[in-house]
């Protein structure tokens, strides 16, 4: 890495701090000072806990978004999900 981009990307994420949360989706746990990968887990047993207690059907998919991000416009993805009657908990670690 060349010396401009080790100065400029930490001035960059400092000031990008106070507005990720208005930027990020509310249900992204990692890139946020403290969430962890540990609180998402927690909240996708939440959900799975609470489907089973009201008896409802529940399909868990884990998707990896990181390679296929700038392919896959994610809206889309959960517009076909959608269509097929379902209900997204939508997790981002």
């Amino acid at each position: 890495m060349n010396t401009d981009y080790k100065i400029i990307a930490p001035i960059i994420g400092e000031r990008l701090k106070p507005v990720l949360c208005t930027l990020l989706h509310p249900n992204q746990y990692c890139g946020i000072r403290g969430n962890s990968v540990f609180d998402a887990v927690a909240a996708v047993r939440d959900v799975i806990a609470f489907d089973e207690i009201t008896r409802n059907p529940v399909c868990v998919v884990s998707t990896d978004f990181s390679a296929a991000f700038d392919k896959i416009p994610h809206d889309y993805f959960q517009v076909i999900l959608s269509a097929h009657g379902a209900m997204l908990h939508s997790f981002n670690v």
